[in-house]
């Protein structure tokens, strides 16, 4: 409401009612006048004049402010429907720009005076500009239709690029899709490589996520005993799914070195999984020290040479 009656917009409507005020007192004086022979002038058989093309230009600014204002209403209410999805909202909304995009061109040619019917004409020379000039943000469009109706990425899933960036969907636009990454950039990715490249969604059947954990002991310690105390250890955190189960296996002994891979599922991966995985790490290191399981010391051997330069 306080947008509604800012000053600004005052200003606004009371020009647009004065000068329609004085349109209408003069508006036959003025018609005849502007709508002469001497202002006028014909390109092929249509005839414009001064009294014309300020018509016109009345009629678009009105036509255009008038269907942004619907498109920003309309895309406000489609938002807020929450039982709609997020990937059905955003078709939605790119149905409306679509459709009043067209309307306003249409009447846009109608108003001056333009047969619609000679658009055929031009099909070809306006196949060829997509074909050429428009060919990626034609194919960014496209592969954005197509994959809002595949389902495949929806607002706030979390997703891996190619080059390994991993962020939230946060917006699914015409020509491109928002990622907010970890550290709170945001990253306007065209649509078009979400076809041509590889995407790991991590969200897109459910939100459940495994990690990995390696754990190396020394050689001289209990290999069953230190696998109990690991997979005990994960079992009764409070960070690790009970379903699927924590699983421990023994991933390689070498260099007097033991070493442990435990595998464990998070509930939730859209709030983070350096935290449980961190948590999980240091329960884990707590035990083995409860337990008096000590880790391998890396033991590097230096050798002098007295006479070597």
């Amino acid at each position: 409401m306080h947008k509604l009656v800012s000053k600004k917009n005052i200003l606004f409507y009371s020009l647009v009612v004065f000068f329609l005020g004085v349109f209408i007192y003069f508006g036959v004086y003025i018609k005849q006048f502007l709508d002469s022979d001497g202002l006028s002038f014909t390109i092929g058989s249509l005839r414009f004049t001064v009294y014309s093309i300020l018509i016109t230009i009345i009629a678009l600014i009105i036509l255009v402010t008038t269907s942004l204002w619907v498109i920003k209403y309309s895309e406000k209410r489609i938002r807020k429907i929450s039982r709609l999805k997020p990937s059905n909202r955003e078709i939605l909304i790119k149905t409306l720009y679509v459709t009043v995009s067209t309307i306003v061109f249409l009447v846009t040619l109608g108003i001056m005076g333009v047969d619609t019917t000679a658009l055929t004409v031009f099909s070809g020379t306006i196949g060829i500009g997509i074909g050429f000039g428009l060919q990626k943000i034609a194919a960014n469009f496209i592969t954005g239709i197509i994959l809002l109706f595949e389902k495949s990425f929806e607002v706030g899933d979390l997703i891996e690029l190619n080059d390994k960036t991993i962020g939230f969907v946060s917006q699914i636009g015409g020509r491109y899709i928002s990622i907010k990454t970890f550290c709170g950039k945001e990253m306007m990715v065209p649509n078009e490589e979400f076809i041509n490249y590889k995407i790991i969604n991590w969200t897109h059947k459910d939100s459940n996520l495994r990690l990995e954990i390696k754990i190396e002991v020394s050689y001289q310690e209990n290999i069953n005993k230190v696998k109990h105390i690991i997979l005990n250890t994960a079992e009764k955190s409070v960070h690790c799914l009970k379903n699927p189960a924590p699983f421990c296996v023994l991933q390689d002994i070498h260099d007097g070195i033991i070493t442990f891979l435990l595998l464990f599922w998070i509930e939730d991966v859209k709030k983070g999984f350096f935290i449980p995985q961190s948590e999980v790490k240091l329960e884990i290191w707590a035990a083995l020290q409860k337990n008096g399981v000590s880790v391998p010391i890396p033991i590097r051997k230096i050798i002098t040479y007295p006479n070597a330069i």
